[in-house]
């Protein structure tokens, strides 16, 4: 019987092992300098973990790969590019089976005779063959009998040789050092701490709101250090759920490998920011789009080499794979510089197909028309291969991403090339959202989504019909506007208290509410079977006061109330202006204040017990940052109250102020008084005059 920890030690280690030697061949294939001795490493250890779990297979091809590059080893030997290939199906072969071997089933490989002969000729033929005296820097070798093990046979004697480090009694590791500062533990422990690190947010969101109605000093203090610590644990055991994107690209080079000489092409693949890291769960959801992107590029975008000589571009084409990490969320870029996307074959087949009509296809930019390719069933591919033309990966692409909370977005210029841009949030498990209130229903809007919110107090006029829709005059713009009560209940309603104007993909709208409640960090619970149909949601949550919150989905919404990109950029377009808006607030040892609301990242209500004191700076902790909060010598510890953040952008990173009132945003025209020399020029808003703030001015006499 197996030991079940033993298995999966061999499991993760060959993995690793196949992935290292699919690197080395490739470097080794391209002219590289990849160390033979490693490739001998790695098929020995994969051997020797195979011959104590009894996987003959493995054990087999591994061990006649071994005694190839033996001969390699001993004579300082090129592996010749002949034997790559075989090299390549001998990996294939071994991963095939560890596969067969980790899902419990048997795997027979018909040809594995001729793959051995075809080992055993290469060893043939170079034991045979003179070799190369050509003077090279020595390579240390490492004996076999002291390389390292995977895993070793506990039940076999064996002589050691006098170089073998002592195995500690009961161990069933490698002579890999024993590494005591760190540990394996299983994915389901995980995520159900994960789980508990949930319920104790929700919990402690309900204490807060209990508190808050209270208001007692000494247990807001006591709230308040329970609310830092569970954010700080929160944060750390997400961490153990996160992985550099590098684990789901291992395979892509050896995939572009062969899929290229299938297909006759020459391709480069370069890849940046591979330590980006990402929430396991939602990289496993994007591997399968990811490698339909790849797939696509190598297949539809990539020319052949010919082709792009008349083009007059080089004969290999490049493909790029870029991730990194901005405002929140992971952004993952899938580029080529092939051929491109063609509108006009694009809009053929899409007519052919009945997925619109000639009138709908005379009014779509090439925005539009590339979405179509996400469309089920579409492609331009003429004949169905191995690789592509069926019209179904575009398809998954657009459905995974969205299942993982994610967008994709196109940029592509006709013989130029295409770039995918997959965006989604860093982790789906715990969401900062702004809880509002419409029809009675409390529901969640992700903040990352939420580019501000207009209180419609006295300002409902401001919304009028604009065709078929309705817009809001929004800094002398019109904004497309959706009554989320009108949504809910399919019935005609314009009445509302505020607008959040959301952003999603390159629309951008708003969404009339009755009330904002407050900002939490949500426990995202998925929707059942039986909910599946509510497609504008994307999961529900349990809020501090115990009620249920639906989680919106921006993208979904906008999708299934027809808005589209274009259609916002006719309205955008109407009483454009140059005027630049500011946002109206009061210091108090300053008075009347504003800023460039363009300027502005975020404006939230704090109490300045969350401010913490380092030295003579007043700090603020934001989404793991922390940032400097200038608060006019108007800031005290000992008598801490409700303040409100106004968090910008300066030329040295992200700043705060603290500000005692928020009162709006101006749009008309203002004149400046006189120019002062600390902070900025006095303009008159309402007649009262107010200093216009530069974050950039800021100094340490404002701290």
């Amino acid at each position: 019987m197996i030991d079940d920890e033993i298995a999966r030690e061999f499991l993760l280690e060959s993995i690793e092992h196949l992935n290292t030697l699919d690197a080395a061949l490739l470097d080794l294939e391209k002219g590289g300098s990849s160390d033979i001795d490693a490739i001998f490493r790695g098929f020995h250890s994969i051997k020797s973990a195979a011959s104590f779990l009894e996987i003959s297979l493995v054990e087999e091809v591994a061990h006649q790969a071994e005694n190839t590059l033996s001969i390699l080893r001993s004579e300082s030997r090129p592996l010749p590019d002949t034997a790559i290939s075989t090299m390549f199906l001998v990996c294939d072969v071994i991963r095939k089976a560890i596969e067969a071997f980790q899902n419990k089933v048997d795997f027979e490989y018909e040809n594995k005779q001729e793959l051995l002969d075809r080992l055993a000729n290469i060893d043939k033929n170079l034991s045979q063959s003179p070799p190369k005296r050509q003077p090279q820097p020595s390579v240390p070798t490492m004996p076999e009998e002291t390389s390292k093990k995977v895993i070793s046979r506990p039940k076999r004697k064996k002589r050691k040789a006098a170089t073998d480090p002592p195995v500690a009694k009961g161990t069933a590791g490698a002579l890999p050092e024993e590494n005591e500062s760190s540990i394996h533990i299983s994915i389901s422990l995980i995520d159900e701490i994960i789980n508990l690190i949930g319920e104790l947010v929700v919990s402690r969101n309900q204490a807060i709101r209990v508190i808050e109605e209270v208001d007692v000093p000494e247990i807001r203090t006591i709230i308040n250090r329970i609310d830092h610590l569970t954010t700080i644990i929160q944060q750390r055991i997400m961490t153990t759920r996160m992985r550099v994107i590098e684990s789901a690209w291992r395979r892509y080079p050896r995939m572009v490998r062969d899929l290229s000489k299938e297909l006759g092409k020459q391709i480069n693949l370069k890849m940046i920011g591979q330590e980006t890291e990402l929430d396991r769960g939602l990289l496993s959801m994007l591997q399968e789009p990811m490698r339909h992107l790849l797939r696509n590029c190598i297949d539809h975008g990539i020319e052949f080499p010919e082709d792009r000589v008349k083009e007059g571009k080089p004969p290999e084409g490049t493909i790029s794979l870029k991730a990194y990490q901005s405002t929140g969320q992971v952004v993952i870029e899938i580029a080529d510089d092939g051929k491109g996307l063609d509108d006009e074959k694009i809009l053929e087949k899409a007519l052919r197909s009945n997925l619109l009509t000639e009138e709908q296809a005379a009014h779509l930019d090439s925005k539009e028309i590339h979405k179509l390719i996400f469309e089920p069933g579409f492609s331009t591919k003429q004949a169905v291969t191995q690789i592509s033309g069926r019209g179904v990966g575009m398809d998954v692409v657009q459905t995974q991403v969205k299942k993982a909370g994610g967008q994709v977005e196109i940029e592509s210029t006709l013989g130029k090339g295409a770039c995918f841009t997959i965006r989604v949030p860093l982790t789906l498990a715990i969401l900062p959202a702004l809880i509002v209130k419409t029809n009675h229903q409390y529901f969640a809007i992700p903040q990352d989504n939420i580019a501000e919110i207009i209180d419609l107090q006295d300002k409902t006029g401001q919304i009028k019909p604009l065709g078929d829709s309705m817009v809001y005059s929004l800094r002398g713009k019109l904004l497309p506007i959706l009554f989320f009560e009108s949504i809910l209940s399919q019935q005609q309603s314009n009445t509302g208290g505020m607008v959040v104007v959301l952003r999603t993909n390159d629309l951008e709208f708003g969404l009339v509410i009755h009330e904002v409640m407050d900002t939490e960090e949500v426990v995202v619970k998925p929707l059942g079977e039986e909910l599946k149909g509510f497609q504008i949601f994307s999961g529900v949550t349990i809020q501090g006061n115990g009620q249920i919150a639906w989680i919106l989905d921006p993208s979904s919404l906008a999708n299934s109330e027809g808005l589209r990109a274009e259609q916002e950029n006719e309205v955008l377009n109407q009483g454009a202006s140059d005027i630049t808006p500011v946002l109206r607030f009061e210091i108090e040892n300053i008075g009347s204040a504003a800023i460039d609301i363009q300027k502005i990242l975020r404006v939230e209500e704090i109490h300045d017990s969350e401010l913490k004191v380092h030295g003579a700076r007043c700090l603020y902790t934001i989404e793991r940052k922390v940032i400097p909060v200038y608060t006019f010598g108007c800031f005290s510890e000992e008598e801490p109250r409700a303040s409100n953040l106004i968090i910008c952008e300066s030329e040295r990173g992200l700043v705060a102020m603290r500000v005692e009132k928020v009162f709006d945003i101006y749009s008309e025209e203002y004149e400046v008084s006189h120019t002062l020399d600390s902070l900025g020029p006095m303009i008159i808003l309402d007649d009262i005059p107010s200093e216009l703030i530069d974050p950039n001015n800021l100094s340490e006499a404002n701290l």
